[in-house]
């Protein structure tokens, strides 16, 4: 509650002292990593330094730019009391990959699909419905899952075992689906891997200024980016020490080359040093836009040196400067192009790696409908396929190539995510590829579909439950697809014995047409899965004596109400031309 001699004099102090403990972390923290990695022999090691909405004075990027691999903390799709933790998650790993991006560091890391069993959520959680939160992460330039969590499970008789405390998403081997889990673990592993080939691509360098971090600023929405760019944060120690200009654009140690460079709002407040980088910047050709510093930072900063160099940079009639512009405007003068655009304004997220001979596009479908789409690439001259990392299949694709850009036809499943991979040179510059149709050849009478919770024999049971019957197989052209319709939560199917395919995303469809070939009829078995939910509803309405489930925590009380389980259906044959 001190004034030191005024209101403006206080606020400078404030901002030298935070600064310094800042600085003490960041140097202390910097100094420890690297003395206990040289004492142990340790080749790398994470940094989760802050998390999410957390108060902390140090500046996080400069924090995990200490470390081998920058981490940071997701949790599942959802809220927690009143704070929405996706986007503070959002945040927190822009942050980290921001940092990999900025010093050329390969992996960028998670803790993730962290979730809370208070309100009914412990249990609930299984690859289809966590697929999103993935994804999420992808988009923001995430390529390393920390899965959390996984207690060790010591006994078989006590299940689903053990937990951390009220914490989830409780994956371990007593999880309904833990045998099935082996195609989402692939999923998560073809995704990172295919994310750290190349560089990422991202045109537009956001600074956020001093004296607060990426998590307090973003916590609960992002900088305004035009549609079809990508960007990284850059903090004060990355700008002054990373940046140099290369042909009037700015470009990082590690080569990574922006078009643009824009101020954050935050940036009123600026220190005299970090002016003078921006006025260096300007002075050789870099686009600047933003807000335009009016406030010296520091209480050894000069006023009149400051206001000289802002005077300079914003109002000497620079054609590379834009002060008060936002991006919109200046992407256009700066005749850089969208790196993408969805021609029919449907919603997906991209995320783009150059390779040294290609390039690789990651694209997103967030929303849990079907969607198609024309995508509008900044590439030309390479023949797109799809590589699919639910099952690895590569497939071709319908493309043009049109005013130095490839445009190209896509249908999206529900929460639907590939990689487009341009590699191979081509003079064909236009594709149309036959479309798909699908017909309904056979309903399957299969005994027992329905929801289990609807009888009162299975309502409370969590597990696998087996389908079986025998199949006669129709005359069919093309290709020949079961569709099991209505499901929860996972499904395998087996023909004659042998395992076809394990789903867990709808469409709960597979190709079964090489395991028909030649033959008039098959035996079908379809193994689904639910999830610990019901039963653990149903033992909370008994006796703690009589209970046949153990959790190291009450979630439930027997009164909420229970979830869909089972193959519902209906179960149909489908032929694919």
């Amino acid at each position: 509650g001190i004034i030191l001699q005024s209101p403006q004099q206080s606020e400078r102090f404030l901002w030298d002292w935070r600064k310094t403990i800042g600085e003490l972390f960041e140097e202390n923290f910097g100094a420890l990593n690297k003395l206990v990695k040289e004492e142990y022999g340790m080749k790398g090691c994470y940094v989760e330094s802050h998390g999410n909405g957390r108060a902390f004075i140090a500046d996080g990027m400069s924090m995990k730019s200490h470390c081998d691999l920058p981490m940071s903390e997701i949790w599942i799709q959802g809220k927690v009391g009143t704070q929405n933790r996706v986007q503070e998650g959002i945040s927190d790993i822009r942050e980290s990959s921001s940092i990999a991006h900025l010093y050329g560091k390969e992996v960028v890391a998670a803790e993730s699909f962290t979730a809370t069993g208070a309100g009914g959520e412990a249990y609930r959680f299984h690859p289809g419905n966590i697929k999103w939160t993935a994804d999420t992460e992808i988009a923001n330039g995430l390529n390393h899952f920390v899965i959390h969590d996984s207690a060790h499970q010591p006994l078989d008789d006590l299940k689903p075992g053990l937990g951390l405390g009220v914490y989830g998403q409780w994956f371990n081997r007593h999880d309904t689906w833990a045998d099935m889990a082996g195609p989402w673990i692939d999923y998560l592993a073809r995704s990172s891997w295919m994310l750290r080939q190349g560089e990422h691509v991202s045109d537009i360098l956001w600074y956020y200024g001093e004296d607060n971090n990426i998590t307090g600023l973003y916590s609960h929405s992002f900088p305004d980016i035009p549609y079809g760019y990508d960007f990284d944060f850059i903090n004060p120690d990355a700008l002054l020490s990373e940046i140099s200009v290369i042909d009037g654009k700015a470009v990082t140690g590690c080569g990574k080359t922006y078009q643009v460079l824009c101020l954050d709002r935050n940036c009123r407040r600026m220190s005299l040093e970090v002016l003078k980088k921006i006025a260096m910047l300007a002075s050789r050709g870099v686009i600047i836009c933003g807000e335009i510093p009016s406030e010296a930072a520091s209480m050894y900063d000069s006023r009149n040196e400051f206001e000289s160099i802002v005077k300079d940079i914003w109002y000497s009639g620079r054609d590379n400067v834009f002060g008060n512009k936002w991006l919109d405007e200046v992407m256009k003068a700066s005749e850089t192009d969208p790196d993408w655009i969805a021609l029919s304004g449907c919603d997906i997220r991209v995320v783009h790696r150059a390779l040294p001979d290609g390039h690789i596009y990651w694209v997103n479908s967030p929303i849990s409908a079907p969607q198609s789409a024309e995508l509008s690439l900044r590439v030309c001259g390479l023949k797109p396929q799809k590589w699919n990392p639910v099952n690895g299949e590569i497939s071709d694709l319908s493309y043009r190539f049109e005013d130095g850009r490839t445009v190209i036809n896509l249908d999206f499943e529900p929460n639907d995510a590939f990689f487009i991979v341009l590699m191979e040179k081509t003079e064909e510059t236009f594709v149309s590829l036959p479309e798909e149709k699908h017909t309904v050849l056979k309903d399957l009478d299969i005994k027992g579909l329905g929801c289990w919770t609807e009888n009162p024999e299975t309502r409370h049971f969590s597990g696998t439950r087996n389908y079986r019957c025998v199949v006669d197989i129709p005359e069919h052209n093309g290709r020949l697809l079961l569709d099991l319709g209505e499901t929860y939560n996972l499904a395998q199917v087996f023909i004659d014995g042998q395992l076809v395919e394990t789903l867990w995303k709808t469409p709960f469809m597979t190709d079964i047409t090489d395991y028909v070939k030649g033959r008039n009829s098959i035996e079908l078995e379809i193994k689904v899965t639910n999830l610990w939910v019901n039963h653990l509803i149903g033992d909370a309405r008994k006796a703690p004596s009589e209970r046949e489930s153990y959790v190291s925590f009450d979630f439930y009380d027997g009164t909420e109400p229970l979830q869909k389980s089972g193959l519902i259906g209906p179960v149909t044959l489908i032929e694919e031309q």
